[in-house]
């Protein structure tokens, strides 16, 4: 996923008052709520639907699910009757069951100093695909569709830089894939092929994309892309074996003529921390620039997660760096502990500003500038900079993913043995 804090986007972005009135405590199972069982539903966007599936449980456990990833919510129930489902990013999906067993309603995003997002949303329990089923995809073809190639160059109209298409489809009409860009990974993304269209999609509470492909005469793509209710652009794409994109370790650097010590944040306790305090002098150390509402970011903090328990007992330090949504410290305070617990992360956590690149870079003097959530600084015991990372490939591109965890490893052991 690509995550662009100037878009009416992001990924979600959030705002930061959730958006409907609920109780406080959350329901564990209510016969006016969901009832254990698969749902299928849809948010109605403007590019088409966005499907997704939910699954809820006799303990009251619901989540959104796909053969990827869980995503788990937590469901309310209103005073109304109505029902909320509340991912972890500021977003959430409220419902009122109708008549005939289907709920309606919306999805709705928070995102901070900029346009929340509402799009109608509604599911049903039911045991169908997620997509259309394989018969209607190739219902009326004379033979079963040719796969794509895997690897594309591509060009989005509203971005500029190259992206890589990464793309599996099957005689069956089913297809995953995901764009790689300089920023970061579309992550897990699923569809339909029929020989001449190409439609892919994904739900996860922060992002609700829709791709739509058709094949030319040249055997290129031409398509459109929707992000959410307001973010629309239109894509090209080649068929390139050996499209890469540029190199993430050369779009950012580091200022060593500006200090650490100048450099001050609260921790999660509200406590002010230098990026030099004591603790973390004389260590190698990483430092991730990310936000709590990043797809991208979670896939990069859970793996710093779990090095930096690896790497301890060899003096690794690592701290992160948080830009969230709103102003509203006590807010994004709980949402960061909330964060942190989910992740597995016992490294220090401070906040350090808003999520706009703009402002993240006057915040972080050290850097010529902040491209992307995650960027991540890798610093030796003497606190000169080895390397800056700009963005994060995650195991959407499981390929890409291993490549990068190579290099950040090699960085690692560099770092440790100055």
């Amino acid at each position: 996923m690509r995550l662009r804090t100037d878009l009416p986007l992001a990924a979600v972005s959030c705002g930061l008052a959730l958006l409907a009135t609920a109780c406080e405590e959350p329901t564990t199972h209510s016969p006016r709520g969901l009832q254990e069982g698969r749902y299928v539903g849809h948010l109605d966007g403007p590019g088409g639907p966005i499907p997704f599936v939910l699954e809820a449980t006799a303990d009251g456990s619901v989540a959104v699910v796909d053969r990827n990833e869980t995503v788990p919510l937590r469901m309310h129930l209103n005073p109304d009757q109505s029902i909320a489902l509340r991912f972890d990013v500021d977003s959430q999906i409220e419902l009122r069951e109708g008549a005939d067993g289907t709920w309606v309603g919306s999805w709705q995003l928070a995102r901070g100093e900029l346009p929340a997002t509402e799009m109608p949303c509604s599911m049903a329990r039911s045991i169908a695909p997620r997509f259309t089923p394989p018969a209607d995809v190739l219902a009326g073809l004379a033979e079963p569709p040719l796969p794509l190639p895997e690897r594309w160059r591509c060009t989005f109209s509203g971005t500029e830089g190259t992206a890589v298409g990464l793309f599996a489809t099957t005689p069956h009409g089913r297809a995953t894939g995901t764009f790689l860009t300089p920023l970061g990974d579309y992550r897990f993304l699923e569809g339909t092929w029929d020989g001449d269209t190409l439609v892919l999609a994904c739900f996860d509470g922060a992002h609700a994309f829709r791709f739509v492909a058709r094949l030319d005469g040249s055997g290129d793509l031409a398509g459109d892309f929707w992000s959410r209710d307001s973010w629309h652009e239109t894509f090209v794409a080649t068929p390139d074996p050996g499209a890469t994109l540029a190199d993430g370790f050369d779009a950012s650097s580091f200022l060593p003529e500006y200090s650490l010590h100048a450099l001050t944040f609260p921790d999660l306790n509200g406590r002010p921390r230098a990026l030099d305090d004591p603790e973390f002098q004389g260590a190698a150390r990483v430092l991730i620039v990310f936000g709590s509402w990043c797809p991208n970011c979670r896939d990069a903090t859970r793996l710093w997660a779990d090095w930096e328990k690896r790497y301890r007992s060899r003096g690794l330090k690592v701290q992160g760096l948080a830009f969230e949504r709103s102003a509203d410290l006590e807010h994004e305070t709980d949402k960061l502990r909330d964060y942190v617990r989910r992740q597995g992360i016992e490294f220090p956590v401070l906040i350090a500003g808003l999520a706009d690149k703009a402002k993240a870079s006057e915040a972080l003097p050290i850097l010529d500038q902040v491209r992307a959530f995650p960027t991540t600084i890798f610093l030796d015991a003497n606190d000169r900079a080895i390397a800056v990372h700009t963005g994060f490939t995650g195991p959407a591109a499981p390929e890409e993913h291993a490549a990068l965890r190579g290099r950040f490893e090699r960085l690692l052991e560099t770092a440790l043995s100055r």
